[in-house]
């Protein structure tokens, strides 16, 4: 019978910033700010909130909401909508 490995909340956050850095490169995500992370203990699934800038010249931060599954794997990834 297999153990899950179940990751904590630090753990979760750097899942999602890298991430992100595996989708826009490490110049495409300046600043990276997480604003809030959530266990769901009976989904088994985190939900990290963060934001970043695309450019260091971009006016405004991209925020999103990333679900991270207990063992690390991404479940969806939402950006928000202002």
């Amino acid at each position: 019978m297999g153990v899950e490995k179940e990751i904590d909340g630090r753990q979760a956050a750097r899942f999602v910033q890298n991430f992100f850095i595996e989708q826009y490169g490490a110049f495409g995500v300046n600043l990276f700010s997480v604003t809030g992370v959530e266990y769901d203990e009976e989904k088994k699934i985190w939900t990290v909130t963060c934001g970043f800038y695309r450019t260091l010249a971009a006016p405004n931060m991209e925020f999103y909401t990333v679900l991270v599954h207990s063992d690390g794997r991404i479940a969806s990834v939402k950006k928000a909508t202002t």
